[in-house]
């Protein structure tokens, strides 16, 4: 059923895009899967090669230019594929979303809200892009991460695993994120920097290299993961369980909740060893 046209241009229903002409289609068979039935109206395409395979444009969507959009993806609402960008696979994109330039949305993974993916991109596998976030450069975003909110990530950037990078954050240069990590509210991370496990960078963190971070797992009465991290004025800022605040805040939140047990020990053994590491 694939190879088979599904669809048609409604000549006497187009619109304009700067310049360029639109047509709205209209399903010639049932897609059962998407509960799209024959003589259902779609969205808008500027030629029949931007609708290929079993895949549906609907709402007030549009492609245009070279865009392809194919296999089984669906792309409806408001959103927008164009330039050169392909959505195959079982890729969603939706509300008012948009994705251009060369890139590539594929797989199970979805793009919506005001989300923006453009340049040499790629989202695959069970990645969602969504809220105001923006993907681009030679980006990847793959496996179950997501990113959303007003985030960045750009350059040679890859989130993979089950990363989230959220808020504010801002993702450049050939980091590679992966595991549970988390980065938030106004962190910037770039360079060479890999992170993995449960990393939590947020607040002002400023990473630009391995160096700018630890993290210790297994610690604590609950066997806490905690990160010690730099931020951009400088100071190290540490984030455990529900803790969060500069390396003095937690020695003295350490000394006040535990005392001199095991637990308190093991938190300022690794106070010691974060020094050592930020040359403090």
């Amino acid at each position: 059923m694939e190879n088979e046209k599904h669809f048609k241009l409604l000549k006497g229903d187009s619109i304009e895009i700067d310049g360029v002409k639109l047509y709205r289609i209209e399903a010639t068979r049932d897609i059962p899967r998407i509960h799209i039935g024959k003589g259902e109206k779609g969205g808008y395409v500027e030629k029949e090669d931007n609708l290929s395979g079993d895949a549906w444009i609907g709402g007030n969507a549009k492609v245009y230019g070279n865009a392809q959009v194919y296999n089984r993806a669906v792309v409806f609402g408001n959103a927008e594929i164009f330039e050169n960008a392909k959505v195959f696979g079982e890729a969603r994109v939706y509300d008012d979303a948009k994705v251009f330039g060369n890139a590539t949305v594929r797989g199970d993974c979805s793009v919506s809200e005001r989300a923006k993916v453009f340049e040499d991109v790629e989202i695959y596998e069970n990645a969602d892009i969504y809220g105001g976030a923006k993907v681009f450069g030679h980006a990847i975003i793959l496996g179950n991460a997501q990113v959303y909110d007003n985030a960045e990530v750009c350059g040679e950037a890859q989130v993979f695993g089950n990363a989230e990078v959220f808020d504010y954050a801002e993702v450049y240069g050939e980091v590679q994120i992966g595991g549970n990590a988390m980065i938030s509210e106004n962190a910037h991370v770039c360079g060479n920097t890999r992170i993995n496990d449960f990393v939590y960078l947020l607040n002002r963190a400023y990473v630009g290299s391995n160096d700018d971070f630890c993290h210790f797992v297994g610690f604590g009465s609950e066997n806490r993961n905690t990160t010690f991290f730099k931020t951009k004025n400088g100071d190290i800022f540490v984030v455990c369980g529900c803790f969060r605040g500069t390396l003095k805040e937690f020695i003295r939140e350490v000394k006040e909740t535990h005392e001199d047990n095991k637990f308190a020990k093991e938190y300022l053994l690794m106070v010691e060893l974060v020094k050592v590491k930020f040359n403090l």
